[in-house]
């Protein structure tokens, strides 16, 4: 889990004060969280996993628009 939490708080371009914050956890555990030395318990997971989506959505809005017609025109949709 370190290494993907590691990965997506990078690609949301967020400092991982900025997602220990915005998950109400302290900076040090979140670190503990991302080095290894701990795992987080469901309930900090799933507020980890908001912040990131959100922050996420807001980034890529537009790419996940163009891939939501892609896959709308492959089920015969024709993007709408």
């Amino acid at each position: 889990m370190s290494k993907t939490l590691y990965q997506l708080r990078r690609a949301s371009g967020l400092t991982q004060g900025q997602l220990a914050n915005a998950a109400g956890v302290h900076l040090r555990t979140y670190q503990h969280y991302e080095g290894g030395g701990a795992v987080p318990g469901l309930n900090i997971a799933a507020r980890l996993a908001a912040a990131l989506a959100a922050t996420l959505r807001r980034d890529y809005r537009d790419v996940l628009a163009e891939l939501a017609g892609d896959v709308a025109a492959a089920n015969g949709k024709g993007g709408q």
